[in-house]
């Protein structure tokens, strides 16, 4: 059944679907939003009718999807190759039963609120202003993501270092002032060769200015390894934990 019509979707024209009554109602959802605001998801645009949804359920079922979903939630050991389960949802979560996620996410809100009210000074005593996430992959395009979808005019301006040729450090660095500039090493492992690599070299410019112990109050980090992020000298105060079952790729 969803094989034919799947073939016969092919044939269907965007503009006559989306004159269809009710099209937006039927084909969008809405999350709950602290003032009914929460995010959209519109897709009355795709090629689909209404019977589209009800196939594509029967399938999943069919397929086990229920239930794996289930065992995701749960906690359940879903990660075979690591022997772990994947957590990622519960971080996502307003209310996440795991203690790490719920105690990090109280101190990232807090700080956040404190850095957005000048309330974080440097080594020199200035406040914070501007950003600078330091990582790869899911510590890299996860965050430029939140920051450009969820981002206005009022947001503190935010540079992304993920590559390890030198051109966005050198550019992200030309931006700011050290004085008021504060990197966020983001590295599951914290062991990642460009991360590291971006990072003593920011750090290492940002001595240069403000002397040799400043980068304990300019440089925060999130990971799943405190023992590496306390090495490498990320005060207790600004290192974020993240649990191991949370993948690398998740780390926003």
């Amino acid at each position: 059944m969803l094989v034919k019509h799947a073939g016969e979707a092919r044939e269907w024209r965007l503009g006559e679907l989306l004159d269809e009554p009710d099209r937006f109602a039927d084909f969008s959802l809405r999350s709950a939003g602290p003032a009914g605001d929460g995010l959209l998801l519109d897709y009355s645009r795709q090629r689909l009718k209404g019977e589209t949804p009800r196939l594509l359920a029967t399938l999943a079922r069919a397929r086990g999807l229920e239930a794996a979903r289930a065992a995701l939630f749960a906690g359940e050991v879903v990660n075979k190759s690591e022997n772990r389960a994947a957590r990622h949802p519960d971080a996502r979560s307003a209310n996440p039963a795991n203690g790490v996620l719920a105690e990090q996410r109280k101190r990232t809100g807090e700080i956040a609120r404190r850095f957005r009210a000048g309330e974080v000074p440097g080594a020199g005593g200035r406040p914070l202003k501007r950003i600078v996430n330091v990582g790869i992959g899911g510590s890299d395009l996860g965050v430029r993501l939140l920051c450009s979808a969820l981002g206005d005019e009022n947001s503190r301006p935010v540079d992304f270092v993920a590559e390890m040729d030198g051109v966005e450090l050198e550019l992200a660095l030309s931006r700011n002032d050290p004085a008021e500039t504060l990197f966020v090493v983001c590295s599951k492992s914290f062991s990642t060769a460009e991360t590291l690599a971006n990072a003593y070299s920011a750090r290492h410019w940002l001595t240069a200015a403000l002397g040799e112990d400043a980068p304990a109050r300019h440089f925060a980090a999130v990971s799943a390894n405190a023992e590496a992020m306390a090495a490498w000298g990320i005060a207790p105060d600004m290192a974020f934990l993240m649990p191991d079952a949370v993948g690398g790729r998740y780390s926003v």
